[in-house]
């Protein structure tokens, strides 16, 4: 018998693996993997967080998410670090409305986020100095990308 796949228990809209056919895909967990040695799991992870959020804001354009990256590094080692749960419920709740995944969001789905969003919000985390930080950096990295691909088209 092959047994329960966990994948057939368990159907969300919200997970996603990493392509490593693209290669901005391996660039960034290089960057990750770099972050995490020398500066630690945190800024690691909310360097990955932001590129990924920015991933799911312009998914049609590969290298805009990089344009943030070294504003948000740069705040949130030398000024206030971010809060990753913070930013992990904004990714998930990006995922949830703009329905780039192959499968429907389900009521799990919609639950789940719902109370992440609550939680960070009843706790503050949201508005934490760090955070903004990174969204900042990250609309700055989309926006500046797709100005400057009009201005050269």
């Amino acid at each position: 018998m092959g047994g329960i796949k966990l994948s057939s228990l368990v159907r969300s809209s919200l997970m996603r693996g990493i392509d490593f056919s693209y290669k901005t895909n391996i660039l960034i967990v290089v960057i990750f993997v770099i972050l995490f040695f020398t500066k630690g799991f945190s800024i690691g992870v909310s360097v990955f967080l932001s590129w990924a959020i920015a991933r799911e804001i312009d998914y049609k354009n590969d290298w805009s998410a990089f344009l943030g990256l070294p504003v948000g590094y740069y705040l949130i080692v030398n000024y206030r670090p971010a809060s990753n749960l913070a930013l992990i419920t904004i990714l998930l709740f990006l995922r949830l409305f703009s329905k780039t995944g192959k499968i429907n969001p389900t009521i799990l789905d919609y639950s789940l986020v719902s109370f992440m969003v609550l939680y960070v919000y009843y706790f503050g985390m949201i508005f934490e100095t760090g955070n903004l930080y990174i969204l900042g950096a990250t609309f700055l990295g989309v926006y500046t990308y797709r100005i400057l691909v009009k201005m050269f088209k």
